[in-house]
């Protein structure tokens, strides 16, 4: 078994966020709905593929929780994971 160096997670953990935020901006600049262009009431995340959030930018974290359990319902019933 391997040891985590924790400079090279964090450095993980800091793109994974990073690409989240480039999500937001993009979403935010195309936007054509006042609600997410002047109000931000949006998120962004990303996610591994058994549906747990690896990284998510700092917009409305409430949202958050519904979009994991939502994506793992999505996940079970159309993209099954072979064990």
């Amino acid at each position: 078994m391997s040891t985590i160096d924790p400079v090279q997670l964090e450095i993980i953990r800091n793109a994974l966020v990073a690409a989240a935020e480039e999500m937001s901006v993009t979403i935010w600049r195309t936007s054509r709905s006042t609600v997410v262009r002047d109000l931000l009431d949006f998120s962004t995340a990303v996610f591994d593929a058994e549906g747990r959030s690896t990284g998510q930018a700092a917009r409305m974290p409430v949202h958050l929780n519904s979009m994991a359990s939502g994506l793992r319902d999505i996940l079970a019933k159309h993209i099954p994971l072979e064990e």
